[in-house]
């Protein structure tokens, strides 16, 4: 047998319980229409372009808890997501540079605490980290049970096709594909495997954090 997670001890979030809030494990959700819902009331604002991030602190390292969306002046190659206006992905070169002042990339280390504390407090699974429209979760629903809000974020990905090399946006909705300061790659997906054509994957979202 194991241990109850946070969110079995919640129990369901009825019509009787709107509006009551418990802690989770981790910060406080809050049963809203039907479903626990992280609470987040703690916010940066980039400097630079005056955009405003949702920001939670976990092991005392604050996490931004939205996909990056900072378009640099600089040539260095990042790209509007297909699928989404409200985040960015970057080449690894521009992924080092994008952080505001005082903010850097995730260590590998650092995002698999991250995922795996809250996956155990979430019934040993990241699908209540999730937000928006995600499929193959395997039975599992999105539940943005922290208000962390990992979104489905596609990737940028170098490949040959027809002996030429041909770099591409791929949309998918069943990852989230993040840089890690060591230049590797954190995904976020139900799937055994996440999901590539077999190339290079060049270009991925960013979670920012501060010390």
């Amino acid at each position: 047998w194991k241990y109850a997670s946070y969110r079995q001890y919640m129990g369901t979030c009825t019509s009787a319980r709107e509006g009551h809030e418990m802690f989770n494990g981790f910060n406080t959700s809050k049963c809203t229409s039907g479903k626990w819902v992280g609470i987040v009331d703690d916010y940066m604002t980039d400097s630079r372009d005056g955009k405003k991030y949702k920001v939670v602190t976990f092991e005392k390292l604050k996490w931004m808890a939205q996909d990056l969306n900072y378009v640099s002046a600089s040539s260095d190659s990042s790209w509007a997501m297909n699928s989404r206006s409200d985040a960015r992905l970057y080449s690894l070169t521009a992924a080092k540079k994008a952080c505001p002042s005082g903010w850097r990339l995730p260590t590998e280390t650092e995002w698999n605490n991250f995922i795996g504390t809250l996956s155990m407090h979430y019934d040993y699974s990241p699908s209540g980290m999730m937000a928006g429209n995600w499929t193959d979760l395997n039975g599992y629903s999105v539940d943005d049970f922290f208000g962390v809000g990992i979104y489905p974020t596609g990737y940028v990905e170098s490949y040959l096709s027809g002996g030429n090399k041909t770099v591409s946006q791929f949309n998918t909705s069943n990852a989230a594909c993040f840089w890690n300061s060591n230049g590797s790659h954190t995904y976020i997906t139900i799937l055994a495997s996440h999901p590539k054509m077999g190339g290079e994957v060049v270009g991925a979202a960013i979670r920012c954090v501060k010390n």
